[in-house]
């Protein structure tokens, strides 16, 4: 499973809003950063290979040129299956998914949402998931380089 960032801008501090508004695109740009998942506070989007919005991203940063990029991050990521709510996330953890995708873990019944964190935050943010009981394993990149 590859995972890339897209990343509205090389300047960190500048968001959907901020891009739109500086680079003269109209307010319907806005709404379509907007639906792709980039809102007035964040910058960039974590998305899974093959994903629509990825498709939808890479297109619209194809159509304006000087915004947005995507750059493959997997190797600076560690993807997780969890059952703790996302009120559980912090720092670099991300949501990929969320829904009715049951574990692979037979043992696990509940349905699972899948993250990735930064390797840095990988320890941290587990014990956060232990700390409330609540279950996760490693889908992809547990070996920190």
């Amino acid at each position: 499973m590859k995972l890339y960032k897209a990343l509205l801008s090389a300047d960190l501090t500048l968001h959907a809003h901020d891009v739109v508004e500086r680079v003269g695109y109209g307010s319907a740009d806005m709404d379509i950063l907007k639906e792709l998942g980039f809102g007035e506070s964040e910058g960039f989007l974590l998305l899974m290979e093959g994903s629509e919005i990825l498709k939808k991203t890479q297109n619209l940063f194809a159509k304006y040129s000087g915004i947005g990029k995507v750059t493959d991050v997997t190797d600076n990521y560690v993807i997780l299956e969890t059952t703790a709510p996302k009120a559980y996330d912090g720092f670099s953890t991300t949501q990929l998914f969320a829904g009715e995708k049951p574990s692979s873990d037979p043992l696990i019944d509940k349905p699972v949402r899948i993250v990735a964190m930064e390797h840095r935050d990988f320890e941290w943010q587990t014990m956060r998931y232990s700390s409330g009981m609540h279950y996760w394993a490693i889908i992809q990149g547990g070996e920190k380089p």
